[in-house]
């Protein structure tokens, strides 16, 4: 039992290794780092997704929805970024050529946690 535990363990560090490296050196992105409200208004964080893991991306979005965000389609980051209403918590979540995973794993999780994204299509490849 001990030694699963600690194979968990080790794999969940190697699996996080870069965002524990951008957490100790600084690199972590304000709005993950900063109390709530203390970011400044102007930034939007925009996530851009190409690969997806649907366990892991579940984490991600059960993070944003824990932490009182709110995503933004394609129509409403442009009129934010043109000086348009805002929300305290925005992100905008992207993903890249409209492959099987994103209808198989994206798409159920964003309806199950009421996000929306922006998803770029490549004609040839749909």
């Amino acid at each position: 039992m001990l030694a699963e535990l600690q194979i968990r363990l080790r794999r969940s560090f190697e699996k996080n290794v870069p965002e524990v490296r951008a957490f100790l050196t600084g690199q972590m992105p304000a709005f993950v780092t900063q109390p709530r409200g203390s970011t400044p208004v102007d930034e939007i964080p925009v996530f851009v997704f190409h690969e997806v893991e649907s366990r892991r991306l579940e984490t991600q979005l059960l993070y944003l929805r824990s932490n009182g965000y709110c995503t933004l389609d394609a129509d409403e980051l442009e009129a934010a970024a043109k000086g348009g209403i805002r929300k305290e918590r925005e992100a905008a979540l992207t993903f890249d050529d409209a492959t099987w995973t994103f209808w198989s794993y994206v798409y159920p999780l964003l309806k199950k946690y009421g996000f929306r994204a922006i998803l770029f299509a490549i004609p040839g490849i749909v």
